[in-house]
């Protein structure tokens, strides 16, 4: 299932084509970025430790640390940077194909240029996981079977390039700080 999908049948309402990017918001709310991270996708090629390989997260690869809570959204990776906290701005749920994710801004200066970012199709989103459990069916790929997900942060440049996700906003809404 596409991010289109996921979001039609969460939200009920096809996303118009025309406000189709890489990033959705959210109808009811231009504020809220939604985003889907698939499950089963190979990632581009990454090196840890000098060691190059590609990377594929199995599904409910995060279980445990979804219900704990005390995840985070950042920018970039950067704790500088923090756009959400789990159960309070950001929400996560994990379905069978990969994590949806719903982030509500503030109404800031910095979130003004992060949408206009996400309008332009600029952003993805990217995970960062201490893996717990791992299986390497070959030398140069790894399956995340278990992590602990510490946080999901919208980057320009993510390691997997399947990440979906969609930016609508409706005809007529305009933003303001």
């Amino acid at each position: 299932m596409n991010a289109i999908d996921y979001f039609k049948s969460t939200l009920g309402q096809e996303i118009p084509a025309t406000y189709r990017s890489k990033l959705v918001l959210d109808p009811d709310d231009w504020r809220t970025i939604m985003f889907f991270t698939p499950y089963n996708k190979l990632s581009d090629p990454l090196s840890v430790n000098g060691r190059s390989f590609r990377e594929k997260i199995l599904p409910r690869a995060f279980s445990g640390s979804i219900f704990e809570g005390g995840i985070y959204c950042l920018y970039e990776h950067s704790w500088d940077y923090v756009l959400g906290r789990q159960n309070e701005n950001f929400t996560i749920a994990e379905g069978k194909d990969g994590l949806k994710c719903r982030l509500q801004l503030e109404s800031t200066e910095f979130s003004m240029s992060l949408l206009d970012a996400v309008s332009a199709g600029e952003l993805a989103c990217s995970v960062g996981m201490s893996v717990t459990e791992e299986r390497w069916p070959r030398s140069n790929e790894r399956h995340v079977i278990a992590a602990i997900l510490r946080e999901i942060s919208l980057v320009r440049r993510a390691a997997y390039p399947q990440t979906s996700s969609c930016f609508s906003r409706p005809p007529g809404q305009e933003r303001r700080v």
